[in-house]
């Protein structure tokens, strides 16, 4: 008899997060293919709010890629648009470091340097 193992790293997706994937596997691979999450929010009657959330989710603990853009939210499908959905959360990334370099009135290096020390295991 075998036993069957279990993965419990990632866990089952909702049937929101579900809706929204299937959504963005069929009518959004590639960033000129960019769906609005107000769309999304018509198809499957979910606050917008919420699919903006559950968006967020699904990248951070399901670990699946999800681009946005100016026309929506897509799965990138080149190493390109993988680098060109990065761009404007490294640019944010910069503000933050930046305001908080000025708050704690240390140099931006220091607060990478703490961030570092925050979330090493």
């Amino acid at each position: 008899m075998t036993q069957t193992s279990l993965d419990f790293s990632t866990p089952e997706m909702n049937p929101i997060e579900e809706n929204i994937m299937a959504i963005l596997k069929r009518y959004s691979r590639g960033e000129e293919n960019a769906i609005t999450g107000k769309l999304i929010e018509i198809w499957i009657n979910v606050p917008y709010k919420k699919i903006q959330a559950t968006i967020s989710h699904l990248v951070t603990v399901h670990d699946i890629l999800i681009g946005s853009c100016n026309d929506g939210y897509y799965i990138p499908v080149t190493p390109e648009e993988v680098k060109e959905a990065c761009r404007p959360l490294m640019g944010r990334l910069r503000k933050l470091s930046h305001r908080l370099a000025k708050l704690q009135k240390i140099s931006e290096e220091e607060v990478y340097g703490q961030a570092r020390l925050e979330f090493t295991p």
